[in-house]
């Protein structure tokens, strides 16, 4: 008979208990599923190795949404137009891809801090005869529409209508544009440099090659996440967690490791507000978007 007793308040407790726990995880908050979408073929900021996806821009998101309460992060692989057509529709909540502010975009989307810089700069083929600038007079080019060098191109043919470039527009991924150049299907790109080193060497394009030409405009370009602009909260969230982890030394270490060297966070010139003690910020926020502004 004890031993009975003893069993049924052993099966109460336990009953209780159960309970209990079934009871706090009714209650516990769920957490919103933030979707950020990129490319994916953007090494070394999204790319895919051992069929997941990594790089600097993605592991930095890891680190951004890691043990949070409120929100999980799922990545999604997409074409390039669709991270901002799925942020529009809500599809997504967070985009990408070495990302850089344009006018058309800022209409439309919100941005994170600057997580790096980039520099740009122009691949030709060999046989193009492009040295210089000047060269470029009706060569041919490959651009995306609303990209940051689509829009400096057709700003460019705008003002200077006696020596245009000829744009063809393509929704083809990056690997097979920069194939597209090393054959001579057209004559040369305007890209992003770190993205092409490693388009280059990864892909084994022998005939291209970068020529400099002095493009002030696109020298340390800053790289965001964007998001849409009702995703304030979202917003403000990140950019928090990138002070955090600009602060305990995260960012310096993934771009040490994905970036080659730190200084694309140096050149920014500690740009993150109240980024260390007894440097002055050199931020200026817009109170109704919380913009990033760099000098």
């Amino acid at each position: 008979m004890k031993l009975k007793k003893v069993m049924g308040l052993y099966l109460g407790f336990t009953i209780i208990a159960l309970l209990g726990f079934l009871l706090i995880e009714c209650w516990k908050p769920q957490r919103r599923t933030v979707t950020l979408a990129t490319v994916g073929t953007t090494k070394p900021f999204s790319y895919i190795k051992d069929e997941a996806l990594t790089g600097y821009e993605i592991e930095l998101a890891r680190e951004i949404f890691k043990d949070s309460n409120t929100y999980q992060l799922k990545i999604r692989k997409t074409e390039w137009s669709s991270i901002f057509a799925g942020i529009k529709e809500n599809n997504y909540q967070m985009g990408a891809s070495s990302i850089a502010r344009t006018d058309e975009r800022q209409n439309y989307f919100l941005y994170s801090y600057a997580t790096a810089h980039n520099s740009t700069v122009l691949i030709v083929n060999k046989n193009s005869g492009i040295k210089q600038f000047k060269d470029l007079t009706n060569k041919r080019t490959r651009v995306i529409h609303g990209t940051t060098t689509a829009n400096f191109w057709e700003k460019y043919n705008e003002e200077n209508p006696q020596t245009p470039v000829q744009l063809e527009y393509t929704n083809e991924s990056l690997t097979s544009m920069f194939d597209s150049l090393n054959r001579g299907d057209y004559d040369f790109k305007l890209f992003d440099q770190l993205a092409t080193n490693h388009l280059i060497k990864d892909n084994r394009f022998s005939n291209l090659q970068q020529v400099t030409v002095g493009l002030p405009k696109f020298d340390h370009t800053p790289v965001h996440y964007i998001f849409s602009r009702e995703e304030k909260e979202l917003h403000r969230f990140v950019n928090q967690r990138l002070l955090t982890l600009y602060r305990d030394g995260t960012m310096a270490k993934l771009s040490r490791r994905y970036l080659v060297e730190d200084n694309h966070l140096d050149h920014l010139k500690l740009s993150l507000p109240h980024a260390t003690k007894g440097k002055s910020s050199k931020i200026v926020s817009d109170p109704d978007d919380f913009i990033l502004k760099v000098n």
